[in-house]
């Protein structure tokens, strides 16, 4: 599963709903780089999880011991 704050079709971030490589951040100095890496990644959040399934089951009868 898989979800996002963006559109199926935003400029230079999906297409058909489907997230794009992000581009590479050429900036010479760290703080700067990691800084526009934070605005980039927070621009467009996506989680990823894995499904869960749960079985019901009847618990309705008395259990004697």
């Amino acid at each position: 599963m898989r979800g996002t704050n963006l559109g199926a079709n935003v400029s230079g971030e999906t297409i058909d709903g489907e997230p794009l490589i992000d581009t590479k951040t050429e900036n010479e100095g760290n703080e700067t780089r990691f800084s526009e890496i934070n605005k980039r990644n927070y621009k467009d959040l996506w989680f990823y999880s894995n499904q869960i399934f749960i079985s019901e089951e009847d618990r309705n009868h008395d259990d004697k011991h």
